[in-house]
């Protein structure tokens, strides 16, 4: 696995660094106000392509790792194409959803722009979804080099494009909107194309059936899962303003370093995960597990400690109200990673994802409830304190439902 988190860790690393760098130079160019409209364009991209794919994309994934086992590998290429369409299909017929509401989002998030932002952040989602649908791919089939190449691509062609727009539209934020479109188009037929291999141009209603049975099962936790992890931005960017949000999405950039860190061992943790699983070696997976928590738990205090030199490396003065934040974040962040590193393979392994839904749901509520409470009065600050509070007890229930899945000693 040493060498595959080799590559994952210089993905990482490299956009950790290209990611501080575009904060010391997109703070030149936009305000708070601006970041916000920009974490709230992701957003709706992110919630309507999770949403929308019904955890396709992660039946895809185990199917894959099951094709292996039983050497079914022409059934999985069916399988796969299925699935592609599928999602296709569902984003096209949705599609006039978000034009009629475009204009009452607007005046909601009030947005005076002339285009329709919903609709922009909706065709944004479904090439980000399926970019990130076949770069998962990649990674089951444990290419961690070409993962590399492609993460590297795309993060230098976002930024590059970024910075070549800012000057077109007269440092305004839309020149990250059109950045992050055009390079996730280009992205996305590129990993087709690079998966060509695992695509056999036939559609099976039995291969769709197959996968909706494995997903739909989790996906109310899904569901909520996204609600979860959605609902405070959104409350944010109504209650108090897209200004607060831009602060909380500066704060998240630095702290969520943490999330990259351990994100890129996940990568190679997951495929691990599976085939020690398969193999029955369940002491590889606890041992696995022990030496990341370590090296993490390192980072996270290493991150918090510095995070405030790093704001005034990288930021002006306006930004600086960020070093109340950050170490928060990488607390929340470690906490929830405490628990859901082993549990959630767990779960997807022993094909219980429904268990993934009392945990997700409590999440939820304990979120929404916090955030009612605390985001009125305390703002950025109270959606972190929820964060942390709400991650802690739902991610303490996934562990303890996942032992019930798969037993780890």
């Amino acid at each position: 696995m040493l060498d595959k988190i080799t590559h994952y860790g210089m993905a990482t690393f490299y956009n950790a660094v290209l990611g501080i760098f575009s904060i010391f130079i997109l703070t030149k160019f936009y305000s708070f106000t601006d970041f916000g409209k920009i974490a709230l364009f992701i957003l709706i991209g992110n919630i309507s392509g999770n949403i929308l794919t019904f955890g396709l994309g992660k039946a895809t994934q185990r199917f894959y790792f099951e094709s292996l086992k039983e050497n079914t590998i022409e059934n999985f290429k069916i399988l796969n194409f299925s699935n592609f369409i599928t999602i296709f299909f569902i984003f096209l017929i949705s599609f006039p959803i978000f034009i009629i509401l475009k204009d009452e989002f607007n005046i909601f998030f009030k947005i005076e722009e002339s285009f329709s932002f919903l609709t922009f952040a909706y065709v944004y989602g479904f090439f980000n979804i399926i970019y990130f649908y076949f770069l998962n791919l990649i990674i089951s089939q444990k290419k961690s080099k070409k993962y590399l190449i492609l993460a590297i691509s795309y993060a230098t062609s976002n930024f590059l494009l970024t910075i070549f727009l800012i000057f077109y539209f007269s440092e305004n934020y839309l020149s990250r909107l059109y950045s992050l479109l055009i390079v996730n188009i280009i992205f996305c037929f590129l990993t087709i194309f690079l998966n060509k291999d695992y695509l056999s141009f036939k559609i099976s209603f039995i291969e769709i059936k197959k996968s909706l049975n494995f997903s739909l099962p989790g996906f109310p936790s899904t569901l909520v899962g996204i609600l979860h992890s959605n609902f405070d931005k959104s409350f944010l960017a109504s209650i108090k303003s897209l200004s607060s949000l831009g602060i909380l999405d500066i704060s998240n950039r630095i702290g969520l370093i943490s999330k990259m860190f351990i994100d890129f061992i996940i990568q190679a943790w997951i495929p691990e995960f599976m085939t020690n699983a398969n193999k029955g070696e369940k002491n590889k997976i606890v041992e696995n597990y022990r030496q990341i928590i370590f090296f993490f738990g390192i980072f996270i205090f290493l991150l918090s400690l510095f995070s405030k030199e790093l704001l005034w490396i990288l930021t002006s003065e306006e930004f600086y109200i960020a070093k109340i934040y950050i170490p928060l974040i990488c607390l929340g962040v470690f906490i929830n990673h405490l628990f859901t590193l082993v549990a959630s393979p767990s779960i997807t392994y022993a094909k219980k994802l429904q268990k993934n839904f009392i945990p997700s749901l409590v999440a939820l509520i304990s979120s929404i409830i916090l955030n009612i409470i605390l985001v009125p009065v305390y703002g950025v600050l109270g959606v972190i304190i929820s964060m942390i509070v709400s991650g802690f007890f739902s991610g303490y229930l996934l562990f303890y439902s996942s032992q019930k899945s798969f037993y780890l000693d």
